[in-house]
């Protein structure tokens, strides 16, 4: 995916349930996708996502997104891929970033399944701008250049 960076994976497995631990990058103003897929999930399973300070990032309940419960600071920028529920897959977008979005993030699923999430946001991307082209695609020669070209060319032919 462009806006991802790098993401690392750690997975850590206990006799219940399964953790995974991800880490990963984007920049200011871009957007992420915080991946949680979950195999043994389906579009009925009540998956809980939050936040470093266990603000509300996006209830998914039996398959739909819960936005009137979802933090101010998330609203409008988080959504889900409701399409993909069936499959298990519970991943949302963070779009918009922030440096205050850096930071922990948990999708969990009660009693299941729990991936753990964390988030660098880098300063914004540079991307280099190239010269301004001259008008109508014309060459530019530097004053100097020509005036070189000229001094050559009237040697040249005193000789």
């Amino acid at each position: 995916m462009e806006h991802l960076d790098r993401v690392w994976l750690l997975l850590l497995c206990s006799l219940n349930s399964v953790i995974c631990q991800l880490q990963v990058e984007g920049h200011v103003n871009e957007e992420v996708v915080l991946p949680c897929v979950y195999t043994e999930g389906d579009s009925s399973s009540n998956v809980f996502w939050r936040d470093k300070d266990n603000l509300f990032v996006l209830d998914i309940i039996g398959g739909v997104e819960q936005t009137q419960t979802q933090n101010e600071r998330f609203r409008g920028r988080v959504s889900s891929f409701p399409a993909e529920y069936h499959k298990g897959n519970f991943s949302i977008t963070m779009k918009d970033l922030t440096m205050e979005d850096s930071g922990p993030y948990e999708c969990h699923i009660p009693d299941d399944f729990q991936r753990d999430i964390t988030l660098t946001v880098n300063a914004p991307r540079v991307v280099p701008t190239p010269p301004p082209s001259p008008a109508g695609g014309a060459a530019v020669t530097h004053p100097s250049t020509w005036l070189c070209s000229l001094l050559l060319c009237l040697c040249s032919s005193a000789v």
